[in-house]
């Protein structure tokens, strides 16, 4: 199993929004993305991952300065999970439909800490 931690804030995956000159992503989310992909870029990588693959995501959210839900992150765990693997398609394995198992987590991160994500991947037993 590979481990993977990103000092990122986690962001949820939107609908692609439609506008005058065509669709785009809010800035936030298009943020994240670059950020995703610079993270990956100093990385280094084997080949991706060919076949079934199982992968665990834990997003560690900032937390706001009044906790009014019992839940932490605003947004669905599978849109957060959306852009996560996205970000890692052929890099970390050629393409996410061959994600067969998925597990993610969403949970605050320490209140002195900014967010972050761990993936942990690896071929499905």
């Amino acid at each position: 199993m590979v481990e993977l931690w990103f000092d990122i804030e986690p962001v949820p995956a939107p609908r692609a929004r439609t506008g005058r000159y065509g669709q785009y992503y809010p800035p936030k989310y298009k943020q994240f993305q670059r950020d995703m992909s610079s993270e990956i870029g100093t990385l280094e990588w084997d080949e991706p991952l060919k076949g079934p693959v199982s992968v665990a995501i834990t997003l560690l959210c900032k937390q706001p300065k009044n906790l009014t839900r019992e839940y932490p992150c605003r947004g669905d765990v599978d849109n957060y999970s959306k852009g996560v693997l996205d970000a890692l398609n052929g890099i970390a394995w050629v393409d996410d439909v061959q994600v067969t198992s998925l597990a993610v987590t969403k949970a605050y991160a320490p209140a002195s800490e900014r967010g972050s994500i761990k993936i942990t991947y690896g071929t499905a037993d």
